[in-house]
């Protein structure tokens, strides 16, 4: 039974230092992801509008 209580606490400590080092990083990969995402749109955009022009 202590056992159990033991393991139970050392679980929510061990949560919530997993959590106060993964809200930061939760908040920073987003943002990483968009600015990739913006980067590739804009260089697929500056491709098709180049093909587009080359088309005419």
């Amino acid at each position: 039974m202590l056992c159990a209580l033991a393991a139970i606490l050392v679980l929510m400590c061990l949560k919530s230092i997993l959590l106060s080092v993964l809200l930061p990083i939760q908040n920073v990969i987003p943002r990483y992801f968009l600015v990739i995402h913006y980067q590739s749109w804009i260089k697929s955009r500056t491709i098709f509008q180049y093909l587009s022009t080359d088309v005419k």
